[in-house]
């Protein structure tokens, strides 16, 4: 789990709370979302890395490791393209989808513009916070994809491509809106191609195509 320091410097925190499961020796692989670039260029940074473990019956912290590193930034000029999909008609929810339906899947598939997948690339999508990610992901098949990591602090999907094909991907709402908007509803998503952002890409839930999957059906009505 990811959460923000409280308190100044705001340091990331990242919690592992089933630390007691972990083997001794077990290398870790912790990957942090949205962290941004410095807003100038800069060469290097310095950073700071601390272990603490916690007693939870005391609430006491205690300091296992800490030193400070050194980072080189190989910072270029940005260059990211602004992008729409190609069809916002096409079907998006789980067929048979309600207003309200809990645990109901929304399919996405990696989107670029810029030519092929490589191995290694990312495909993050910035879900709109109507439409709340719960953590699982169906499709995320090893011969197609590294990773598919849901960070439900933020409403991100981070997709790590493995192979120049790609397939769909299901990911699973907590519970749909409860009504039906008529107006577009957009979300982002960010490709990086190479180690570097490379697309911003624009979705739309259209009001007049996907937003309709929703539409219910009145019952038991009388005049």
């Amino acid at each position: 789990m990811l959460r923000p320091a409280p308190f100044t410097p705001r340091y990331a925190y990242v919690e592992i709370i089933n630390f007691d499961t972990v083997a001794a020796s077990t290398n870790v692989k912790i990957i942090m979302a949205k962290v941004m670039n410095p807003s100038s260029k800069k060469y290097d940074v310095n950073w700071l890395l601390q272990v603490n473990t916690i007693t939870v019956a005391t609430k006491e912290e205690f300091t296992l490791y800490e030193s400070y590193y050194n980072m080189f930034f190989n910072m270029l000029s940005p260059s990211v393209s602004s992008r729409s999909e190609a069809d916002t008609s096409t079907v998006m929810f789980e067929p048979g989808s309600r207003v309200g339906d809990m645990n109901k899947y929304m399919k996405n598939i990696p989107y670029t513009t810029t030519g092929a997948w490589s191995p290694g690339d990312w495909y993050i999508i910035d879900m709109d916070p109507n439409f709340e990610l719960n953590g699982n992901v169906a499709g995320c098949l090893s011969q197609f994809y590294h990773h598919c990591i849901v960070f439900k602090e933020i409403n991100w999907l981070a997709v790590n491509i493995d192979n120049t094909t790609i397939i769909e991907l299901f990911t699973y709402i907590t519970k749909l809106p409860t009504s039906i908007s008529r107006v577009n509803t957009n979300y982002q998503a960010y490709t990086f191609k190479g180690e570097r952002h490379s697309e911003t890409i624009t979705y739309t839930i259209t009001a007049a195509h996907r937003w309709m999957e929703l539409r219910g059906q009145i019952t038991g009505f009388s005049l």
